[in-house]
């Protein structure tokens, strides 16, 4: 055969090229947590494709994605690593129900007037009110003033009025109810004047026993 040289027995010893090595080199593992200057790597089934790996339990895990959509977190008081919850619109919705509370309500101010013009100082520092109501069983209306201030109002004190009411007159009983759900903002104190006429500075005495006034507040 061309180019080819029979070997025969070989009797002692050959010489090798320069450079060769009788031996083949043995990459060494190294020790876990350690480098190694002889890496083995690993590959996936595919060339250089990764190896799934499943972590610990008690491993932390970045979660860039979940189904293909990166996940929308929180930034408010739970901090940034919680997630938004969003009501789907297919969704059926549950009934709240208000559980009434045994403390923290409005405080409440009732009188039944006498045969005078009423001015009576409801609260004395600031306060919020959330409810008024007035009833009568007089057959003329009477009209209440609710003053922005922390003593007894009196006839003169017209500037410190927010607001003005009026009951209807009827001797089988009339009224008004008004409730203000945001608060009327009293920055000084709650004060109320109630009399016959309908002048600021009135102070016609009311019917006896016959006008009863409500106010709620905090």
């Amino acid at each position: 055969m061309a180019g080819l040289t029979a070997i025969g027995n070989i009797v002692g010893t050959i010489t090798l090229p320069t450079g060769a090595s009788t031996a083949a080199k043995q990459p060494a593992l190294g020790t876990a947590g350690s480098a190694s200057t002889d890496v083995i790597t690993i590959q996936g089934i595919a060339s250089m494709t990764k190896l799934l790996v499943t972590p610990d339990a008690n491993s932390a895990v970045n979660v860039a994605q979940i189904n293909g959509v990166t996940p929308l977190m929180g930034a408010g008081n739970t901090g940034t690593g919680s997630p938004r919850v969003t009501i789907a619109t297919d969704q059926a919705t549950l009934p709240v129900q208000e559980k009434p509370g045994t403390s923290g309500g409005l405080t409440g101010w009732s009188m039944l007037c006498t045969n005078a013009a009423i001015s009576v100082s409801v609260k004395s520092s600031p306060g919020q009110i959330y409810g008024l109501s007035m009833f009568s069983t007089s057959a003329a209306p009477c009209f209440a003033r609710i003053y922005d201030m922390a003593s007894a109002p009196a006839s003169t004190d017209t500037a410190s009025i927010i607001k003005r009411l009026v009951c209807p007159g009827n001797t089988q009983g009339a009224g008004l109810i008004q409730s203000i759900l945001t608060g009327l903002q009293c920055a000084t104190g709650v004060g109320i004047r109630i009399t016959a006429g309908i002048a600021d500075n009135d102070n016609t005495a009311l019917p006896a026993n016959a006008v009863i006034a409500n106010v709620d507040y905090k």
